[in-house]
């Protein structure tokens, strides 16, 4: 393998011929290390080192001159480690990061936003693997959060150097513990399948002594965790399940394991009352009520209620004309008393101004009226609407397509319409066998791996005494094997096969197959957007003036003040105001109006406490293996093993290869799973 160097601009300048280079890629580390004697040294900072129309190479970070070895060693970044420098987080304002479309495509996507488009470019394919609103965790690393995407959809990811740029493509992962020509016997393995995980986990939250939160969480045999809580959603601590009543695995078979949580978050809920409590009177105060003041927001604990007693006034008090805001006049029909407020008049002039629109009419024209028959009322508002055109792909496209639009005209008038999603199907393995398995098994779905077959193809040219070759060609067919032959006109012979694609079909046969685990599928359809088009259009509105007549809008003047003194006449004169002076009282109690405060100081003690589980499991299968060395596998290729005498078996995504280069002979390590 010819090593070549380059400088900053990646122009090429020569080949190294002497080295040790170890290059590891995957999972972690993403780095390399060259070595070259001292008198060989070639390289600077920021030079690139690669092995043409390969993935092996990378950027020099580096350099590490070594006087007593007599050797100098460049370190750096492989292709994988700057992108896994890079982070893939949410826009500003938005929760996560989501993606659709095809890999190629979601690909260019993102190596825009790294800012990597001189060095890196995505083949000009269609790679044929959907992307269906994939949602990134908040902030990832770059080359981690591809490689996790592109292994759900049962792909991975293809780097090749040449003409100065790495070029990335998407191909489907290959599935060697499905092949039926690649058997376990192929190399040496061992198994780690730990059978009793946790399943008895004491959480500890937050308190002291005998006042500590403490709940335990248990599972069955399978990993599933067993009810924690009295109902489905708990608001208060007594609604969870303290005790051990729902433990399933006991004596030797229970492993259990304490998990110290005292920054648990204890939760506040507020739970309205339907009807009144025995001690309102009492310990009203215990309660709460929402807390209307502006700007506040939330609870607040209920105070005492001020009353008003009103006394009629027979005569007119001395501060009637200034101060009658502060007097209360009673309806004798409705039995109810309200402010004395002032009697005015309203006077409504039309606006005549020559049909002159000036800027006090566009921001003050709510202040203007209308007269609709003997009433007068303000001017209402225009609503108009702006459209315009997208060029580039919003940044929440992924999950509000709905708010934007595409422009329609049936030919006599034009239209702005919402845009609609498109359904696509997504297939979920199944880790527990259906209830319907038995009847229904017909509704779920099997994966199908359609693999191309290559074949190496020749012919030959008969002369007088021997058979010569005249030219040898690949070709291949997909879906279907072709017919093999040796002859004396040439030959065509099977050379290898690859995956082409993965297809869900339907379960079909007159009875059920046997359940295995997450080899069937359900589907669970639903709706995405559909493939951003430059052309679509963004909305936004806004209220404006109305069109100005004159003549048409009326400004209004009041004249008020205080009302005219006098007695009410019911049979007999009656006072009509009357003055108030407040008590305190205790709140009247109106159902669905107040609530009740309770603790639940488990809820975040159980959230973390299943996440500790969940973890666990997930690291309770572990294998390791020699991989055949006939055989270079990819990230995201899955391999597996069953060991025939305990019948143990797993299979895992490789993860991490390691190449060492010495003496120009290659040796490749792989990992496999977490």
């Amino acid at each position: 393998m010819d090593l070549i160097y380059a400088d900053k601009n990646r122009a090429e300048l020569g080949e190294i011929m002497d080295y040790e280079m170890d290059l590891a890629y995957g999972s972690e580390e993403n780095d390399f290390e060259l070595t070259v004697g001292l008198n060989l040294s070639c390289c600077q900072p920021g030079y690139m080192v690669y092995f043409r129309d390969t993935e092996y190479g990378g950027i020099i970070d580096s350099i590490c001159p070594d006087t007593k070895e007599d050797t100098v060693t460049y370190k750096g970044r492989t292709w994988h480690g700057i992108l896994e420098h890079k982070t893939i987080e949410p826009d500003a304002g938005y929760d996560y990061l989501y993606v659709s479309g095809d890999a190629h495509e979601v690909l260019r996507f993102l190596i825009k936003r790294f800012g990597l488009e001189g060095l890196f470019s995505v083949k000009d394919t269609v790679s044929g693997i959907s992307i269906v609103q994939y949602r990134f965790p908040r902030y990832v690393c770059g080359y981690t959060g591809i490689q996790k995407m592109l292994l759900l959809h049962d792909a991975k990811l293809v780097m090749s150097y040449a003409d100065r740029h790495v070029t990335l493509s998407v191909i489907h992962n290959y599935d060697y513990s499905q092949d039926e020509e690649w058997t376990a016997d192929q190399f040496d393995f061992s198994i780690q399948k730990n059978y009793r995980p946790v399943n008895h986990l004491v959480c500890l939250g937050g308190g002291d002594l005998k006042e500590r939160a403490v709940i335990h969480l248990f599972t069955d045999g399978y990993g599933r965790i067993q009810p924690y809580k009295m109902v489905e959603n708990p608001f208060k601590n007594e609604q969870y399940i303290l005790d051990k009543r729902n433990q399933v695995l006991f004596g030797a078979d229970e492993v259990a394991e304490i998990y110290d949580y005292s920054n648990a978050e204890k939760v506040e809920n507020y739970v309205l009352l339907q009807e009144q409590p025995g001690d309102w009177e009492n310990n009203y105060w215990k309660y709460y009520c929402i807390n209307t003041q502006e700007g506040a927001g939330g609870y607040k604990q209920l105070e005492y209620e001020e009353e008003l007693v009103y006394t009629g006034m027979h005569t007119k008090p001395p501060d009637w004309e200034a101060n009658y805001e502060s007097y209360y006049e009673y309806n004798y029909t409705d039995q109810t008393y309200k402010k004395v407020t002032a009697v005015s008049r309203d006077i409504y002039t039309p606006l005549i101004t020559g049909g002159v629109i000036t800027q006090l009419w566009i921001t003050d024209y709510k202040n203007y009226y209308e007269k609709n028959g003997e009433e007068y009322s303000p001017a209402k508002s225009v609503t108009k609407y702006i459209y315009t055109q997208l060029l580039e792909k919003p940044a929440d496209w992924e999950t509000n397509y709905g708010s934007y639009y595409y422009y329609y005209s049936d030919g006599t008038g034009d239209d702005y319409k919402t845009i609609d999603g498109v359904n696509v199907d997504n297939y979920i393995v199944q880790p527990r066998m259906p209830t319907d398995w038995g009847g229904k098994f017909g509704n779920y779905f099997k994966k199908v791996a359609i693999y191309r077959y290559w074949y190496k193809e020749a012919s030959y040219s008969e002369t007088k005494d021997k058979k010569v070759l005249v030219i040898e060609r690949p070709v291949y067919s997909d879906g279907n094997k072709m017919d093999t032959y040796d002859n004396k006109k040439g030959y065509r012979r099977f050379w290898k096969k690859t995956v082409l694609r993965y297809e869900y079909q339907k379960i079909s046969g007159e009875k059920p197959p046997q359940w295995k685990e997450n080899k069937y599928y359900t589907n669970v359809p639903y709706k995405v957007a559909p493939r951003f088009i430059p052309g679509y259009y963004s909305c936004t509105s806004y209220e404006a003036a109305p069109t100005y007549v004159d003549g048409k809008f009326y400004k209004k003047d009041t004249v008020s003040g205080a009302p005219e003194f006098k007695l009410e006449v019911i049979g007999r004169p009656m006072p009509k105001y009357f003055s108030a002076a407040s008590i305190k009282k205790v709140p009247a109690f109106a159902p669905k109006t107040f609530f009740e405060k309770f603790e639940d100081k488990y809820i975040g003690l159980t959230e973390a406490g299943i996440g500790k589980l969940e973890e666990i499991y997930a690291k309770s299968e572990e294998i390791s293996a020699d991989l055949s060395p006939e055989q270079e596998y990819d990230i995201n290729d899955i391999v597996g093993a069953k060991e025939h005498i305990t019948g143990t078996s797993l299979f895992q995504p490789v993860t991490k290869k390691i190449i060492k280069i010495k003496d120009r002979v290659q040796t490749i390590e792989y990992k496999i799973g977490d």
